[in-house]
């Protein structure tokens, strides 16, 4: 009878380890898909239809300053680290707009139809 107890949690160990080695890997590839997704902050980066070179610097409180040699050039420039840093933001917005938004926050028929119902994309194309 006891090896059956020592066979048991031997067994329920094991798993237990290989769960927690999955779990574990799981992490660190999401820690790595992570870390791939951030933008760099540093470097050079090429754009296509800029005019002359942009500088972007970034102060000790984060706050982008872009310097540019015409108004097209920084409002482009302003567009790719809007997109660069933002853009979850961008994603976030769009669903809000097309009213998509519960679709991937919630399950429940009557949050979509009122989601769909306060849509403003339907609104913005009427008024065009």
């Amino acid at each position: 009878m006891p090896k059956k107890k020592v066979r048991w949690s031997l067994w329920f160990l094991r798993a237990f380890l290989a769960l927690l080695l999955l779990a574990l890997t799981a992490f660190g590839v999401f820690q790595i898909y992570i870390l791939k997704s951030i933008a760099p902050l540093t470097g050079e980066a090429q754009l296509a239809g800029l005019s002359s070179g942009v500088e972007i610097k970034r102060d000790a409180s984060d706050v982008t300053h872009i310097y540019a040699k015409t108004p097209m050039d920084a409002w482009r420039s302003i567009g790719y680290v809007h997109a660069q840093e933002r853009g979850w933001q961008l994603a976030f917005n769009r669903q809000v707009m097309h009213g998509d938004l519960s679709v991937s926050w919630s399950h429940d028929l009557r949050n979509r139809q009122i989601d769909a119902h306060f849509g403003h994309h339907e609104i913005c194309a009427s008024t065009v």
